[in-house]
């Protein structure tokens, strides 16, 4: 991407992590900034040689150059390919150049009640249910790890701005796109399942599914020991005799008690080695399992290491550092070297030379102005499963991408049974299948179209190769060497379609001792260090709340899909991606991987942050009711004094507040107790404080930002009930974006596919349905059993 010019003009994290993937991949990314000033210098913080260093900054603006913006010629502003920034352009004073794309990215966005109000990430998380989801019941909420809301919304911008970047390489036409931090926060949000029950999912310490952090002699283990085969295992590798375990925790049921059995294991694991334990289970157990891991602890991490992911980051005062590589490696693109972020602003930058692009193999809607979405004429065939890569596909399908869903009558997606009982409040059609009413798979697969395919037949396979003629993407999930079993690997898909690229992404990549290891969002969180980050100071770590890990790195997966595509439409060249679940989520900690290069150990905030004057979530009236409050600077501080009649004068000054903290936490939920949630939003957001309460996933549905903007998209399913399902975190100035149409019943678009997309004639369609191939599989079973019908 070294063609590529950006321009950077904003003060969030979410912009400059926009900014920073563009320089990952090779553009030349210019920050107009002052540098000393900005607000993203923050924790954590090192001193060396009398100077201190942000390392939030470096994270956020290496391989960057730093301009004043009082002093910027002409030609920055009129040659930049994009611009990312969170100023409105009327503040500017200036005119977006013609042919450039503009990408705006704020808290909720350039349109609504809510577009000038203030925020920080845990505002937004409160807002959009996300943190309603995140921590136990009966105590406040709990946010996110360092700033992951953050450089979430910041790769949503990235895939934003890929996008209006295909649509130009067609069009000639530059798109401005307006993202919200909201509504990419949303976007992840499984609104969907708690309509089919009617109502929100609570928070359970975890998943529902029963994943927790156990300890395991030296450190902690993320695992399901609800399921018995676990437990057996992990009894077993452990040499704990079962008749050992106690009645009070000998069932499934019973080890609900999750501090019952962290009692148990705690007393009788004493001397094993997590890490052993870790290799030994994966090595033996389908079942996915997580190595709690520290940032520090990364570094050393053998798989991370083998694999060569970490990147020589050297600082001309801090010394030789580790940081982050990328999410994933390209075929026909390497990432730039890492080099110190900048410190002190220019007043005299120019661009690099443009390297200019070989000109690319016509695309089929190259120049068609009439294209009305930004990946329009682009195909993907989709053979990912779970939540990663359906989120990843749903993401480019909403883009406009046709995405060819593909999965067996045999085994169907995973996530078809990821579904609970009271989901049946949501099936409006007596013979609906089971397995087309979860609400989990029709949540992350809308727009795309479904195909049943055997892949282990022949005919099943000849299919896949016959879509891949005319695809410009494959992208499967399965772990390392299942495409070869398939006899789908890239070499094989290239001889067909010179031009495709072939997407593989799993929990730990292609190559590594922990290659062949399934993985989930919760065994990620726990391996990449985001639960070492996210639990209470001083207190046991614990799990994040429902596999987030795998829609934000889902996120990930799209934008680096879409680089790919970028990279290909260049060179005219095929692309071999292969990327990892732990690749993208360490990315997504930065910060910290710099600071354990330092030698520092990561700290644990719970709802606090040292960036913030105060912050935290706090109680009021009715049951289980929380605000979120962040004051962000001593101005705020004084409004916030003024509002709340805080005892004494002990929080006037940082070492006041540093000294009586909890003393101060205390004083504020006093005030806040006593008061609704809506009381206490409306007296403070008046003086421009960020505050929010905090919403559950119904809550959300009536969300006035999200209501004004017409965010939530009512989607009928032909055996569900009509719900609202999210939108899209963009808004593209010209192109539109897809209609939701519901997700795939199982082989819905099989006989539609084969016929009019491949020409196949009736008879022979037939004669796959007999055998097995292919069908469709609409109707539950009735009197004995269903025949897939063609």
């Amino acid at each position: 991407m070294n063609h590529l010019r950006v321009l950077e003009y904003s003060n969030s994290i979410a912009a400059a992590w926009c900014g920073q993937q563009f320089a990952q991949w090779g553009a030349d990314v210019i920050v107009l900034g002052s540098g000393a000033a900005s607000m993203l210098h923050g924790e954590p913080r090192t001193r060396e040689g009398g100077d201190t260093f942000s390392l939030l900054w470096e994270n956020l603006h290496r391989r960057k150059r730093l301009q004043n913006p009082e002093t910027m010629s002409d030609e920055l502003w009129q040659q930049a390919d994009v611009i990312i920034t969170d100023q409105p352009f009327a503040d500017l004073n200036i005119q977006k150049p013609p042919g450039t794309i503009t990408v705006d990215v704020t808290p909720f966005g350039r349109t609504g009640p809510y577009s000038t109000t203030a925020a920080t990430e845990l505002t937004i998380e409160a807002a959009s249910g996300y943190l309603s989801l995140n921590g136990s019941m009966g105590r406040a909420p709990l946010r996110a790890p360092g700033h992951l809301i953050g450089y979430y919304c910041g790769v949503s911008a990235f895939v934003a701005a890929l996008a209006a970047i295909n649509y130009r390489h067609r069009t000639g036409v530059g798109e401005s796109v307006d993202v919200s931090w909201l509504e990419s926060v949303a976007n992840m949000v499984p609104f969907v399942r708690a309509q089919y029950t009617g109502s929100a999912e609570v928070r359970e310490g975890g998943p529902s599914s029963g994943v927790r952090l156990f300890p395991v002699g030296d450190g902690y283990l993320s695992i399901n020991l609800r399921s018995q085969p676990a437990f057996d295992r992990l009894l077993h590798l452990l040499g704990i005799d079962p008749t050992s375990v106690p009645e009070s925790i000998a069932t499934p049921q019973q080890r609900v008690d999750d501090r019952a059995v962290a009692d148990f294991l705690r007393q009788h694991a004493k001397g094993a080695s997590a890490q052993d334990v870790y290799r030994a289970f994966n090595e033996s157990s389908s079942q996915p399992v997580g190595l709690f891991s520290t940032p520090g602890q990364l570094l050393d991490d053998e798989h991370l290491t083998k694999t060569g992911y970490f990147r020589d980051h050297p600082h001309p005062q801090l010394g030789d550092l580790a940081v982050n590589g990328p999410p994933g490696s390209i075929s026909g693109l390497a990432d730039a070297r890492s080099t110190a972020a900048p410190t002190k602003a220019r007043s005299d930058l120019r661009w690099h030379p443009r390297a200019t692009p070989p000109s690319a193999p016509g695309h089929p809607e190259t120049n068609d102005m009439s294209s009305a979405r930004p990946l329009e004429g682009i195909r993907i065939v989709d053979l990912t499963q779970a939540w990663i890569g359906p989120f990843a596909t749903q993401l480019l399908a909403d883009l406009g991408a046709d995405v060819i869903k593909v999965e067996s009558l045999k085994r169907p997606d995973v996530w078809r049974g990821a579904r609970s009982a009271d989901e049946q409040a949501g099936v409006t059609n007596p013979l609906a299948h089971p397995l087309n009413a979860c609400g989990r798979f029709n949540g992350a697969n809308t727009n795309k179209r479904g195909l049943c395919l055997d892949l282990t037949t022949v005919e099943g396979r000849d299919i896949v190769l016959e879509l891949v003629r005319s695809a410009d993407i494959v992208i499967d999930n399965f772990t390392p060497r299942v495409m070869s079993k398939f006899g789908l690997e890239y070499a094989v898909l290239q001889k067909v379609n010179s031009r495709i690229i072939a997407v593989s992404c799993s929990g730990y990549g292609k190559t590594g001792p922990y290659a062949s290891y399934r993985a989930n969002g919760t065994t990620v969180e726990a391996m990449a260090g985001w639960d070492a980050l996210f639990s209470r100071p001083r207190e046991e770590p614990m799990v994040m709340g429902y596999y987030q890990a795998d829609a934000i790195t889902g996120m990930h997966l799209a934008a680096t899909t879409l680089v790919a595509l970028h990279q290909r439409d260049i060179t005219g060249e095929g692309q071999s991606v292969s990327a990892s679940m732990i690749e993208a989520a360490v990315t997504y900690v930065g910060e910290e991987i710099l600071a354990a290069s330092l030698g520092r150990d990561s700290e644990r905030y719970g709802n606090r942050h040292p960036d913030m004057v105060l912050q935290g979530v706090y109680p009021c009236l009715g049951n289980d009711k929380w605000v979120v409050i962040s004051i962000r600077d001593e101005n705020e501080w004084r409004k916030f004094r003024a509002i709340v009649a805080l005892p004494g004068r002990t929080y006037d000054t940082p070492e006041d507040r540093d000294q009586n903290e909890e003393h101060l936490d205390g004083a504020v939920s006093a005030w806040t107790g006593v008061l609704e949630p809506r009381e206490v939003v409306e007296r403070l957001r008046e003086s421009g404080i960020p505050v929010s309460e905090v919403l559950d996933i119904l809550d959300v549905l009536d969300h006035p930002q999200l209501v004004a903007r017409k965010w939530f998209v009512p989607v009928d399913h032909p055996d569900l009930r009509t719900c609202l399902h999210g939108g899209d975190p963009w808004r593209f100035s010209r192109s539109r974006l897809s209609s939701r149409q519901p997700a795939p019943r199982i082989g819905e678009h099989s006989m539609e596919i084969l016929s009019q997309d491949l020409g196949m004639p009736r008879d022979a369609i037939d004669a796959l349905v007999e055998a097995g191939v292919t069908g469709q599989l609409l109707t539950r079973p009735v009197g004995g059993g269903q025949k897939p019908v063609s």
